[in-house]
């Protein structure tokens, strides 16, 4: 299996002209995690991430990270895997066109599977 890391422009390319960040969203758990394009930045924000003094969520931040492609350059869909940069796999990316949050009728752009809660499945979109 052939693995090229790709910057988050080439991955996108005909995907998402232009897109800079990755949003996506999971149920049962929920869990959002976002990648910045242009910091490179992963973060995470789960029900625990609340801050009961604010009433906010204080997002983990999961530090840089990197995609990288996944199996032959011309496989179709394409999949891709989101890494932090001890290269620990964060998320499974494939652009299907059939991801779901689990709970909502929306259906995403890209399925992400989430490694750090096994088989928890989710929906992502660019901006």
């Amino acid at each position: 299996m052939k693995t090229v890391i790709l910057s988050l422009s080439l991955l996108w390319g005909s995907q998402a002209i232009g897109a800079e960040s990755l949003y996506c969203n999971f149920t049962e758990p929920f869990i959002k995690i976002t990648f910045d394009g242009s910091t490179k930045n992963i973060t995470k924000v789960s029900p625990e991430d609340l801050n009961e003094e604010t009433g906010n969520f204080d997002p983990q931040n999961l530090g840089p990270g990197v995609l990288v492609r996944l199996g032959e350059p011309d496989a179709s869909p394409p999949a891709y895997q989101l890494r932090d940069q001890q290269g620990t796999a964060i998320l499974r990316l494939v652009f299907d066109g059939q991801g779901s949050d689990g709970m909502s009728d929306k259906t995403y752009p890209i399925s992400a599977e989430y490694m750090g809660f096994s088989g928890l499945m989710g929906g992502c979109h660019t901006d």
